[in-house]
């Protein structure tokens, strides 16, 4: 069997003081983390820390990050974005790996995928009399989804396009501005600045062109690049 080694590649050094260790560990530039108990036992308010840093992905947030206590001077700033060459490290307190965070990042999403069946399975027969009471054009478009991408669209994307949807003909009724129906609406459903682009982008193209509303592309294509939820 072959052994694999634990990498930690691309990641950014900085040294931190920390602020405070009551609510999550905070610094004087603002910004903090949440670690485990143990390691906030061991931290000191004003002292020094390398932080390291690995990015975003997909499940969002903050990839991963490390603190070390350091031997020798204060690290050299090493380009325009203050990054820091890394220094002779005395000891990590805390440091996730790349495979660390593939693993962390796999167990998110599975978590993801089991709460969107989940909610898939709780509310499908409420979906579809949202759909089937949606303009025809409208209801035309999502039956496309559904065709093209089958049970992978109906949980990954028919709640986001029923919410696209809903706001559309609320934007047709105002003529594409906001109005009290369509904050009632946002507030009630938690809508997000694309599904609100989206919807009044696509209310323009139902009063223009009627005729090319079912064909209307995925208000997800920004973010998945596929315009038809084909699996």
């Amino acid at each position: 069997m072959t052994e694999t080694s634990e990498t930690f590649t691309d990641r950014t050094v900085e040294v931190k003081t920390v602020k405070s260790v009551t609510n999550g560990v905070t610094f004087h530039d603002s910004w903090g983390f949440w670690l485990p108990d143990e390691v906030v036992a061991r931290l000191e308010v004003e002292g020094e820390y390398l932080v390291e840093t690995k990015g975003f992905n997909e499940v969002g947030g903050i990839a991963t990050f490390g603190w070390a206590k350091w031997d020798g001077p204060e690290p050299a700033l090493s380009g325009s974005k203050k990054k820091f060459s890394i220094p002779v490290v005395i000891e990590w307190l805390y440091r996730n790996s790349d495979q660390d965070i593939e693993r962390r990042r796999q167990k998110a999403l599975e978590k993801i995928a089991r709460d969107r069946q989940e909610s898939l399975d709780k509310n499908r027969e409420v979906w579809q009399k949202r759909q089937d009471a949606l303009p025809k054009a409208i209801r035309q478009r999502l039956e496309r989804f559904h065709i093209n991408g089958g049970e992978e669209f109906a949980r990954e994307g028919w709640s986001y396009e029923l919410v696209v949807s809903e706001l559309t003909v609320l934007y047709t009724e105002s003529d594409g501005e906001d109005s009290e129906a369509v904050n009632e609406y946002a507030k009630m459903h938690g809508t997000s600045g694309n599904q609100h682009g989206f919807a009044q982008q696509y209310a323009k193209l139902l009063k223009e062109s009627p005729e090319k509303a079912p064909d209307a592309i995925s208000a997800l294509s920004p973010i998945t690049g596929n315009h038809d939820y084909k699996s």
